[in-house]
C-alpha cells in the first residue's frame, strides 16, 4: 500500500505535463506560407510592368555567399559531397541553389 502515492504522484506530474503540453500546441500562432490569391486589377498592374526579378538566388555570387552562410558548420568535405550530390549538369551555382532551397524547405517542413 505505501508504494501506491509515488505511483499516484507521478501519475498525476505526467497527467499536468500533457496537459501544459497540449495547451501550448493549441495556442501556438499558425504562419501560413501560403501566397495570397490575386485579384483581377493586380494581375493588370503586374502584367504592365516589366519582370525584374528580385530573387537573391539569380545571382552567382549572391548564391555562393548564401551557401558559405548556411552551411558554414559543415566541413569543406561534406560541403563538396552536399555539391556533388545536388550536381546534374556540371553547373556549381545551380547545385548551390538547390542545396539552399531545399534546406529552406526542411525548416519550414513542419510549420503550419
Amino acid at each position: 500500500m505505501d508504494y501506491i502515492l509515488p505511483y499516484l504522484l507521478l501519475f498525476f506530474v505526467i497527467v499536468m505535463m500533457l496537459a501544459a503540453a497540449f495547451q501550448i500546441l493549441m495556442w501556438r500562432p499558425t504562419h501560413s506560407s501560403k501566397p495570397r490569391p490575386q485579384t483581377k486589377s493586380s494581375n493588370r498592374r503586374a502584367a504592365a510592368r516589366p519582370a525584374v526579378s528580385n530573387d537573391p538566388l539569380d545571382d552567382p555570387a549572391q548564391v555562393e555567399r548564401i551557401f558559405q552562410s548556411v552551411f558554414a558548420i559543415m566541413t569543406e568535405e561534406r560541403r563538396s559531397a552536399l555539391l556533388d550530390r545536388y550536381m546534374r549538369n556540371g553547373d556549381v551555382h545551380a547545385a548551390m541553389k538547390l542545396a539552399i532551397l531545399d534546406r529552406q524547405r526542411d525548416e519550414t517542413r513542419f510549420d503550419s
